[in-house]
């Protein structure tokens, strides 16, 4: 085959740059919007899915069942009533499994604030890059993102977002001390914040620790008789929970009624699977659902959206193929004179021919080729479904 054809082809897709500028452009969006629903689809599939596929089952209130699953595996606060810590302790007395329970109504600095138990790390497959996992109620530990959104590392301090503002019964902000910060993991628990759930429940207010009787102030002080002090009842909590003022952490009311957003059940067997799960879901108050089963059933609906859009998208490529069938065969009738000028200067009828595919093969490899480095782009800029939800 003689180079010089490829070397006239190109020459002449140059000189008629903006013709067929826009004829790439027209083609390359009528492959690029299918292409790149199929692959935002298939990606957001996988991840959503493997990270439902590593949480057997899921218990929580009574209601939406994708809701749970979105708050559980992605952190997305949702507007349920809490689960009542009584419910994981008795269903740890079972012992037909291990529980590990969530709450995840809290922030700290815009992010999810999360508590849980050590089993959590250990289930997802978290370790620390830098210090170590907290250990003491009022420590926490970073994931990755956050720590360099935050710019924080161990050893330092962190503020936990008020849900009241204006309401001044509620506790005031706890400043959290990091411990480390977890390896990048490629999940939602990069952006999270993690503490335990005592942590949590001071957090909340329904936990607290009083500051250091010896250094508060003097008009707090009602009487003092040697080394007895007597405190006015407004003295103030402690804001950093450090290692002496633990002993003196406690909670008003009953420990049964703090409360969770869900918890995560891993059973032994098939048998404890099962029978936890429909003791649970006969109930009136509370659910508990298996999460790969609701991703399955979320994402049988978006295949279906994804169907009309595909048809949207062949009617699209259809009629843009059709366009750029009539401007190429415009194009050819106006480059008559220019395909005799090189059959009379020798070039053979097939020699013209295969100049005139060699233009058109350019032109469609030039839109596959954008419409892929389109369909990769949108899939490197666009973020984890789970925090566009």
């Amino acid at each position: 085959m003689n180079p010089g054809v490829f070397w006239i082809a190109w020459r002449s897709f140059l000189h008629h740059r903006l013709r067929n500028g826009i004829l790439l452009a027209c083609l390359a969006v009528g492959l690029f919007l299918p292409l790149a629903s199929r692959l935002l689809v298939a990606r957001y599939q996988e991840e959503l899915g493997a990270r439902a596929r590593a949480t057997p089952l899921l218990g929580g209130p009574r209601g939406g069942s994708l809701e749970l699953v979105l708050e559980a595996l992605a952190f997305r606060r949702a507007a349920h009533p809490p689960l009542p810590l009584a419910e994981a302790r008795a269903l740890e007395a079972e012992d037909r499994g291990l529980v590990i329970p969530l709450q995840l109504r809290n922030t700290a600095r815009g992010r999810p604030l999360v508590g849980t138990v050590a089993e959590y790390f250990e289930l997802r497959g978290l370790r620390p890059a830098a210090g170590r996992l907290p250990l003491r109620t009022g420590e926490a530990v970073l994931g990755a993102e956050a720590a360099r959104a935050l710019g924080l590392g161990p050893g330092d301090l962190l503020a936990t977002d008020p849900r009241e503002i204006l309401d001044l019964a509620r506790p005031p902000s706890l400043r959290l001390r990091i411990t480390g910060v977890l390896a990048e993991s490629g999940s939602p628990d990069d952006r999270a914040v993690f503490t335990d759930l005592r942590t949590i429940w001071a957090v909340e207010g329904y936990a607290h620790a009083h500051a250091d009787p010896a250094r508060v102030p003097e008009d707090q002080v009602l009487a003092e008789a040697g080394e007895v002090r007597e405190l006015s009842p407004a003295l103030p909590v402690a804001e950093v929970l450090e290692p002496g003022d633990l002993a003196g952490l406690h909670v008003h009311g009953d420990e049964g009624r703090l409360p969770l957003s869900c918890l995560i059940f891993l059973p032994r067997d098939a048998r404890a699977a099962t029978l936890v799960r429909t003791r649970w879901n006969d109930a009136p108050d509370r659910q508990m659902v298996e999460p790969a089963r609701v991703i399955e059933d979320l994402f049988v609906l978006v295949l279906q959206v994804r169907a009309w859009f595909d048809r949207f998208a062949l009617l699209l490529g259809v009629s843009t193929a059709l366009l750029a069938a009539l401007v190429l065969s415009l194009d050819l009738r106006l480059r008559q004179r220019e395909m005799e000028t090189l059959r009379r200067i020798g070039c053979a009828p097939g020699t013209v021919l295969l100049l005139r595919t060699v233009e058109t093969g350019v032109l469609l490899l030039g839109a596959v080729l954008l419409a892929v480095l389109a369909s990769g782009l949108v899939l490197w800029i666009t973020p984890d479904l789970v925090t566009s939800l």
